[in-house]
């Protein structure tokens, strides 16, 4: 077993399916460039938000949700759910998911993220709208 392996070859493997991830910043551009849908374990700093983003705003990933611990671990306002937390839950919580995301649900996803990809992509290319802004700030500036 390798102590480390760079995440961009794990995500290029044809192997990998789906991708189990905290949600950070560079990993959510990895798989979504990749076009790996995630199931996103959040802990802290900007995972959570980015975590909610992609499970419910942007419908392309899972989060799991009896992993929480700490302040996270309270009632979530968005659902009204509360996190059990025992280690049955957690394990009922990842057969569910996996059962969605290798069935008709995770197609789904599958297909929605390779628009959110597509959507990106225009975005930095030459006449995207991420581009001109970055070049009417650096011309401003």
């Amino acid at each position: 077993m390798a102590d480390w392996v760079p995440q961009q070859a794990l995500l290029d493997h044809p192997a990998t399916g789906w991708y189990i991830s905290h949600g950070g910043h560079n990993s959510t551009l990895e798989t979504i460039m990749t076009s790996i849908p995630t199931i996103l374990w959040p802990i802290d700093a900007d995972q959570p938000m980015n975590a909610i983003h992609l499970a419910e705003n942007l419908d392309i990933a899972y989060e799991l949700i009896e992993v929480r611990h700490g302040a996270g671990a309270g009632k979530i306002y968005r659902t009204g759910r509360t996190p059990v937390g025992t280690v049955d839950a957690v394990k009922a919580e990842f057969r569910d998911v996996l059962e969605r995301a290798f069935g008709e649900d995770g197609a789904r996803k599958r297909k929605k993220l390779a628009e959110v990809r597509r959507t990106l992509e225009g975005a930095w290319a030459e006449d995207g709208p991420a581009r001109r802004e970055v070049e009417e700030f650096l011309d401003a500036v």
